[in-house]
């Protein structure tokens, strides 16, 4: 539940199941490139065990759209050799090139909450910053796939790009030093307890979380 009455100066969403709904993703993801099939079943795992032996990046820029090199960072390291052992510049390039082009490919408009962009629409009106921080990379790309104004948001941030992902509260307190607010002036909206909301506890951030269109409605109500 969220304070009543309670006026944020800035709201940070999560970007997959909280803007659109996710739930057809693997799906279209096999559709349009099978080959995934062998691949998509290890990446989260390989993603998590990269992000439990790494440690974060402490010169990023929510304002940088580069990732690391693998040979830059233990992240991408570990990831490297989750995803392929033999050779970690072909991970790399299989990472960037083929996984994140394949998943921008397979967003669809249709998969936007209703009624979504009309919030932030309003929010941004009403001077509450807005911001994205997904645990993957590509959020302009994914954005301007699902046909989300990009220019909604002040800040776009992986969490890849501070080289640890979510629960790993660093990511959310880089970027709100970013913002530059304070963080009992900050909201973060997501579709996972575990992951955005475990976040915002550990920090002492109101955290609401979304499960479907009617929770946007919800959302708008509360801070309308």
């Amino acid at each position: 539940m969220l304070p009543k009455n309670k006026e944020y100066k800035a709201i940070i969403f999560d970007l997959d199941g909280t803007l659109y709904d996710n739930r057809k993703v693997k799906k279209s993801f096999l559709l349009t490139r099978f080959i995934f099939s062998s691949y998509l079943w290890k990446l989260e795992k390989a993603r998590q065990q990269a992000h439990i032996k790494s440690q974060p990046i402490s010169h990023f820029s929510s304002s940088d759209n580069t990732l690391p090199h693998f040979s830059e960072h233990p992240y991408y390291q570990q990831l490297a050799v989750a995803l392929d052992k033999s050779n970690p510049a072909k991970a790399h390039h299989w990472y960037e090139k083929v996984f994140y082009p394949t998943f921008v490919n397979a967003l669809k408009p249709q998969w936007v909450f209703p009624k979504m962009v009309e919030c932030l629409s309003y929010w941004k009106k009403q001077g509450i910053r807005l911001a994205v921080l997904s645990d993957y990379h590509f959020i302009g790309e994914r954005l301007s796939r699902l046909q989300i104004p990009i220019d909604l948001f002040e800040r776009l941030h992986s969490a890849e790009q501070s080289g640890v992902l979510k629960p790993d509260p660093w990511a959310f307190q880089q970027l709100i030093q970013d913002i530059g607010v304070k963080k009992e002036e900050v909201l973060i909206v997501g579709d996972r307890e575990d992951k955005d909301g475990e976040a915002a506890r550990a920090m002492g951030v109101d955290f609401f979380r979304i499960h479907s269109a009617q929770d946007w409605d919800s959302l708008y109500n509360k801070l309308s």
